[in-house]
């Protein structure tokens, strides 16, 4: 396994060689009391990988330039996963053990900006997920460094409801959380987000 430390400086007659890049370490110059922000156009543009055909990885350091939790946030809800270290396990492998259990593998991926498997009715929330047997697993962001409470609607065409209610769970806790016909809410803190579970 060759890991391309890049960085903003994609060689191009090396990446063929390669099977991941890393991403982001461009930034540990700014701190999270800045409140850096990343255009999300420009994260779909160069962080993701898709133009390179690799898999990619967010680096992040505590609070350079966000903390580990924000940078979650803003990554994972691009289908890009932050590369934890040993003191940010611990935010990582629950995401990892809900992506496990509900077999991500073979799952279709449904990002925010084409196709998106359900909306908010807030701008600064952004929600991707994977659908499998109709069900699905969402990444919800709250991007905006403000608390909020969102109202998350889902794209019914997505889902086999029948004549029965739709259950929704938070995948890293457990546990159940209240719906209304065709949407439910959440609370989030300033940038944070929250994985959820949405089965028939």
């Amino acid at each position: 396994m060759a890991d391309v430390h890049m960085s903003d400086n994609m060689t191009l007659p090396t990446l063929s060689f390669c099977d991941s890049a890393w991403n982001g370490e461009q930034f540990e110059g700014y701190t999270a009391a800045q409140k850096f922000t990343v255009p999300l156009d420009a994260f779909r543009t160069q962080f993701m990988g898709y133009a390179h055909g690799l898999d990619t990885e967010f680096l992040c350091y505590e609070n350079r330039p966000f903390t580990f939790d924000e940078a979650v946030a803003l990554a994972w809800v691009h289908g890009v996963e932050v590369r934890p270290y040993p003191a940010t396990l611990k935010h990582v492998t629950p995401i990892w053990r809900a992506m496990d259990r509900f077999g991500i593998v073979g799952a279709a991926w449904h990002p925010y900006w084409a196709q998106p498997l359900a909306t908010a009715d807030n701008p600064d929330t952004k929600i991707s997920g994977w659908l499998r047997g109709g069900a699905a697993l969402l990444v919800v962001s709250h991007l905006r460094r403000a608390a909020a409470d969102v109202h998350i609607r889902w794209d019914s065409r997505y889902f086999n409801t029948g004549s029965g209610a739709m259950h929704i769970t938070d995948a890293l806790t457990g546990r159940p959380i209240a719906t209304d016909s065709d949407h439910f809410a959440l609370s989030f803190d300033a940038m944070s987000y929250r994985i959820i579970e949405v089965a028939p």
